[in-house]
């Protein structure tokens, strides 16, 4: 039986497409709540299938390896 490799349940409901912001909420304008959310929300409507796949694949390389 090949050996296969998964999130943990902990992270299946993924926000994997905000490792694409890491840093942005210390930007000036993403000071607060409001300021991140917006950031958030303008990431997520500029993203495509295959940005959100290699952002994805990043973020869960780095949870694999940790």
């Amino acid at each position: 039986m090949p050996l296969m490799r998964l999130p943990a349940l902990a992270t299946a409901h993924s926000h994997a497409f905000q490792r694409a912001m890491r840093g942005a909420a210390q930007r000036p304008g993403a000071a607060d709540f409001f300021g991140w959310r917006g950031a958030m929300y303008r990431l997520a409507t500029s993203l495509t299938p295959e940005s959100i796949d290699a952002i994805s694949r990043v973020a869960f390389r780095e949870l694999h390896a940790a």
